[in-house]
């Protein structure tokens, strides 16, 4: 009896212990994030990016962000912002973007005459600020889908910068859920049987090389996402995406982060991160995504910083030079950004990241009214306009419904473009006229002086975006200083010719006088 109570006990004991050795594994994964966690983080990110730029106003977009609009800087934010629902003056920002498209569709090149990608951006971008990327000015003369996907091949292969034309071609094509007419160059099982091809071994992808690469691998499993577990795909989607997502689990690493050319980064960790809600993969509890008891989202938030925003890595990187490893970086955080949208609306069972079907229904409050700044600025002398002025003119046009304020408007974007334009010109003249600079001489002394005649009729605000000012006024001290030694050579020439017709003429004077003397000879006997 006794040995059947000792045995009793220590199975008792024994399953007690399990129990403790399950809670503390259990313990030791950190805490579970909730999607308000996910949307405060991101608001963060939003206002380090506003301490960055240098406002400290309600929104991100302001007249200094408009400026760079259109650009891969700018869009991620405002595509991450948007998809969390964030208010911000998304009207602005598309005006902007289509003004921008619009003067670069007069260009042969377009958006790009390699990347396919800008027309890619370009159109998550356009869609998120509840523009028509399939009509983007609304009288039918800009398709950004057709010249971006399925009718780039007439141009340039959308294939030409590698795998990333085809990935983010199909992600773009599937943000709206777009058809693809009859007649068009490419149809999405092209785009599709080129995407899967291009899997590895190892149940990667990659730009290149035969080892996958976490990054593009994550971005392939984005953009074959609609097609994963849907009974209607060919091409055996399911299995390439099963082991891409084998791949990724891997190759990740003990602290549950990723690395990308030797680097451990939290870009990486993001596109993870977006790729595996976008097929309903719960990060934060699918085992094969919790190594040495960390979870991806542990490992992301390591590189957060103290302002808000994140690292791109610990190390100084050589491939990102512009990263510190003590610094908030600005990729990092719209990278990021992106991934806690994705996040928050796996949390809120909404549509996956890129899928802007719902876009109708999700509710983005914009900033569109005018305030008074708004018209003191619309009433502002065109003597005072500057090649700044003309973004944020752009977007209160969007807003305007007054005639008056439309044509006051339209007078400033002329003035600001035409300045913009005489700020290109004088860029271009400056770099032909001053390179190479160990070639600078006399001869370029006018044209450097009428350079900077041009640069000082320029508002100091317009001065700041000459590029080469440095070289120029280099340029300009090299000019100098070889003219000086002209004038030194040529008055040196001058004294010499002075002094040599002195010794020629006391020598004449010597030789007459020498000849006088021998024809009258002084005889003094």
């Amino acid at each position: 009896m006794r040995r059947i109570l000792s045995s009793f006990i220590c199975i008792v004991i024994l399953i007690a212990a399990l129990s403790v050795n399950v809670q503390a594994e259990s313990d030791s994964i950190n805490k579970q994030y909730t999607s308000d966690d996910f949307y405060n983080i991101a608001a963060k990110i939003i206002d380090w990016k506003k301490q960055e730029i240098g406002t400290n106003g309600d929104y991100l977009i302001c007249d200094k962000y408009l400026e760079k609009a259109g650009t891969t800087a700018c869009d991620w934010y405002v595509i991450g912002m948007a998809r969390l629902g964030i208010k911000d003056d998304y009207s602005s920002y598309l005006a902007v973007v289509k003004e921008n498209i619009k003067s670069k569709y007069t260009l042969e090149s377009k958006l790009s005459k390699v990347k396919s990608t800008e027309w890619h951006r370009a159109i998550l971008t356009v869609n998120a600020c509840r523009g028509n990327a399939e009509d983007l000015l609304g009288d039918g003369t800009i398709n950004l889908v057709s010249d971006g996907i399925y009718n780039r091949g007439l141009t340039a292969s959308l294939g030409k910068q590698g795998i990333n034309g085809w990935i983010w071609g199909l992600i773009a094509l599937n943000n709206m859920n777009y058809d693809i007419p009859e007649n068009s160059y490419y149809t999405k099982e092209d785009i599709i049987k080129e995407i899967v091809s291009r899997q590895l071994s190892d149940g990667g992808f990659a730009l290149s090389g035969k080892t996958g690469d976490p990054d593009i691998t994550a971005m392939a499993i984005q953009a074959l996402a609609p097609y994963y577990k849907n009974k209607n795909c060919n091409y055996n989607i399911d299995s390439v995406v099963d082991n891409a997502v084998m791949f990724l689990s891997r190759v990740q690493l003990e602290n549950g982060g990723f690395q990308s050319f030797g680097t451990r980064n939290s870009e990486s960790i993001a596109q993870v991160i977006i790729a595996l809600c976008a097929i309903n993969i719960d990060i934060q509890n699918d085992r094969r995504f919790i190594k040495n008891n960390n979870t991806m989202l542990d490992a992301i938030m390591s590189f957060r910083m103290n302002d808000g925003g994140f690292i791109h890595s610990f190390d100084y990187d050589n491939n990102n030079p512009e990263s510190q490893p003590d610094k908030s970086n600005s990729m990092a955080g719209e990278q990021v950004l992106l991934a806690m949208a994705a996040l928050y609306r796996y949390e809120n069972n909404m549509n996956s990241l890129y899928d802007f079907t719902d876009i109708n229904s999700n509710n983005i409050i914009d900033k569109s009214e005018l305030t008074e700044n708004d018209i003191l600025f619309i009433h502002k002398s065109l003597d005072n306009v500057t090649s700044q002025d003309y973004s944020r003119a752009v977007s209160l046009l969007s807003k305007a419904n007054n005639k008056d304020y439309q044509n006051r408007l339209n007078n400033i974007i002329l003035k600001s473009d035409e300045i913009k334009n005489i700020i290109d010109t004088l860029n271009n003249d400056i770099y032909n006229v001053i390179y190479p600079l160990d070639k600078i001489g006399v001869s370029q002394r006018n044209s450097i002086e009428d350079l900077f005649k041009r640069y000082n009729s320029l508002s100091d605000i317009d001065k700041k975006y000459i590029l080469y000012y440095d070289d120029l006024v280099t340029a300009k001290i090299k000019a100098e200083s070889s003219q000086r030694s002209v004038i030194i050579m040529v008055i040196l020439i001058i004294i010499t010719i002075i002094l040599a017709l002195i010794v020629i003429t006391r020598i004449r004077s010597r030789k007459k006088k020498n000849s006088l003397s021998d024809l009258y000879p002084n005889d003094e006997e």
